[in-house]
């Protein structure tokens, strides 16, 4: 199925002879024949640098960086844009990538390493040093641009809407904690494991008095929190903030 894949790719990413084509548009189409060998070295390279992409199954990676880098040697052949539709795989790879849980810089890193191969491939094949191919060189990095801010916009969505949804669950598990009494406590547990807590298994509670801290401080401060070991959360409550932990570090907290 790889290989079948690999052979769909290699035919996309050609970039067609064109009458009259200058020498980028050359250089552009030779490259094209080597897309595959450019893209197994980028995952190699990728997976060797970036430990997070071991989550990433390597042939959905390997799909994926074959048709940006084909994306790439047509603009450049055109110079041209990368389309829209390109941009758009851009916005959903970023998304699909926070929910994998791989952080926005090693995703743009991805970016880099794959055109650095790309790049780097099109030296060795061209015939000296022109400026034609100073100039294919800025109008990459411009795509590299283009397509990283694309990324970066559904990367960030996608995280956001993740720490909304959470941010309302943690709101609902602290107020029904503080409501429970002697009786049914079903919604406070099934609260607790969404945040990933053990409701069988010990807690505990570090309660710091503190000026009223504003939401944005209490998320960039769960975000810290989500770094330690262990699962904690935490909520403010006037002039309270409480961290609630299971197998965390007190001093981290």
């Amino acid at each position: 199925a790889v290989r079948e894949f690999h052979g769909s790719v290699e035919c996309e990413g050609k970039v067609p002879e064109s009458a009259g084509e200058d020498t980028i548009q050359r250089l552009c189409r030779q490259v094209s024949e080597e897309i595959e060998s450019v893209t197994d070295r980028s995952v190699r390279q990728i997976r060797a640098e970036l430990q997070s992409y071991a989550a990433v199954p390597i042939d959905e990676q390997h799909e994926y960086i074959a048709r940006q880098l084909a994306a790439t040697l047509r603009a450049l052949a055109e110079s041209e844009p990368l389309a829209d539709d390109v941009l758009e795989r851009s916005r959903r790879l970023g998304r699909r990538r926070a929910m994998q849980g791989l952080p926005l810089s090693d995703v743009i890193e991805t970016y880099h390493i794959a055109s650095r191969e790309l790049w780097n491939t099109m030296v060795a094949r061209a015939a000296e040093p022109t400026t034609d191919l100073l100039r294919a060189g800025g109008m990459m990095w411009d795509l590299v641009h283009t397509a990283t801010s694309a990324v970066a916009v559904g990367h960030t969505d996608a995280t956001r809407s993740e720490q909304a949804i959470r941010a309302g669950v943690r709101y609902r598990f602290f107020e029904a904690l503080a409501r429970s009494r002697d009786g049914d406590d079903r919604d406070v547990r099934e609260l607790a494991e969404a945040l990933g807590f053990t409701p069988q298994h010990g807690f505990r509670a570090v309660c710091v008095a503190a000026e009223e801290w504003s939401e944005a401080q209490l998320e960039r401060l769960q975000r810290t929190l989500d770094t330690i070991p262990g699962t904690t959360q935490c909520s403010g409550h006037g002039a309270v903030i409480v961290a609630l932990s299971q197998h965390a570090p007190i001093d981290d907290i």
